[in-house]
């Protein structure tokens, strides 16, 4: 079997892509897995060889590219690197020209419109070249590397120059273990809303407090609870000074960053699932991995009527879905949901249906271990045109 390599800089050591889903289905095909990331000391919980990162090695990683590691990917003795940022793509061009090792690149979402259209900090000319510059390193990259994982179609179909039976969809779907039972009925759980992941103006997390306050105002008092991180400087205050002024903090119940394996039993609890996101090119190629497991957890899942998200969510089907940025809807939509809890359940049980029967890491997780199952077949080398 194989040594394969995940080299983690930008995101947490333990991120339920890499660590939760992809490392353990190659574990359980026989191959070793090498985890070069930022470990803590109390170890792993999963059967990975540690090579932990120290912060000062990330950092540096973020400004080389990733080149500051080349000597340590060249002691791990690689079958295959798998690069898990695209702040890593020069390092993983690097080691194919160096012959070090094969290389494949888990891009997740649209980098160079997540580059040009969110990153708010810098000049508008400063992000158009950021996005050039990741446009042209990703072509490059998919020139030369052995494979490309994404987290959803239209992403990967935005990499051309990668050969398409090279190309594998890796959904950021949840392990069985993790949502093992169907949970309680609707009507038996605390909280009526879950606000869950990255909040920011941009993923409409504003537009759900004003919601809240818009049903207060109608008679209906909600209760919400916000999990995860806040992103983008001072927006948490942004959040709470809303809150605040809208008179709505017994409403809200913050738990922010929990340990992932913790998510399940919030989810449990709570009757539906927001993702308000707005209309931005990012968000009609990636699908909210947080709807995912909203399904998983027996929820409605509540989402803005993006293409991504009709990937697996169907209206009145196992979900229900309104404008971006529509406030008015968003509240008619929860107001009927809370209102017609049989509606809501119907809607719950089905997703949880499609959790089983199709959207779980067992169903899904074949195309990416037979991806590497194919590279442990193929010779090293530079260029892999002779088995394109």
């Amino acid at each position: 079997m194989a040594r394969i390599g995940f080299l983690l800089t930008r995101t947490a050591w333990n991120d339920r892509r890499q660590y939760h889903r992809q490392g353990p289905a190659l574990l359980a095909e026989g191959h070793r897995v090498v985890y070069l990331a930022g470990i803590p000391e109390t170890g792993l919980d999963y059967g990975y060889e540690a090579v932990p990162l120290s912060s000062a090695e990330r950092k540096v990683a973020g400004l080389t590219g990733g080149l500051n590691l080349l000597r340590k990917i060249a002691r791990a003795r690689l079958d295959v690197l798998q690069i898990c940022s695209v702040e890593l793509v020069p390092l993983g061009i690097a080691a194919k020209l160096l012959k070090l090792t094969k290389v494949v690149y888990d891009c997740r979402e649209d980098m160079p419109s997540a580059m040009r259209h969110h990153k708010p900090r810098f000049p508008t000319p400063v992000r158009i070249g950021l996005s050039l510059m990741t446009r042209l390193v990703e072509t490059i990259g998919d020139q030369l590397f052995d494979g490309l994982v994404t987290a959803d179609p239209a992403t990967a179909g935005l990499h051309r120059h990668m050969a398409a039976d090279r190309k594998v969809v890796f959904y950021n779907v949840a392990p069985m273990r993790h949502f093992p039972v169907d949970g309680p009925a609707l009507a038996e759980r605390e909280f009526d809303v879950a606000i869950v992941g990255s909040m920011s103006p941009r993923t409409g997390t504003l537009d759900v407090i004003r919601t809240v306050a818009l049903l207060r105002d109608r008679g209906m008092r909600l209760k919400v609870l916000i999990v995860g991180k806040q992103i983008e400087g001072p927006f948490p205050d942004t959040m709470r000074d809303l809150i605040d002024e809208l008179d709505l903090k017994d409403q809200f119940q913050w738990r922010g960053p929990v340990d992932h394996l913790e998510v399940p039993k919030l989810l449990y609890n709570t009757r539906i699932g927001i993702v308000s996101w707005h209309n931005y090119t990012k968000f009609q190629h990636n699908i909210a991995a947080k709807a995912l497991e909203f399904v998983a957890a027996r929820m409605v899942t509540v989402a803005t009527d993006l293409p991504s998200q009709r990937v697996f969510l169907k209206h009145d089907h196992n979900a229900m879905l309104y404008a971006p940025g529509n406030v008015e809807e968003l509240a008619r939509v929860l107001s009927s949901l809370l209102h017609d809890l049989k509606t809501a359940q119907r809607l719950a049980d089905q997703a949880r249906h499609d959790f089983l029967s199709t959207w779980n890491l067992d169903r899904i997780k074949n195309s990416y271990t037979g991806l590497y199952e194919r590279l442990t077949r193929e010779p090293h080398g530079l260029l892999v045109e002779t088995v394109r």
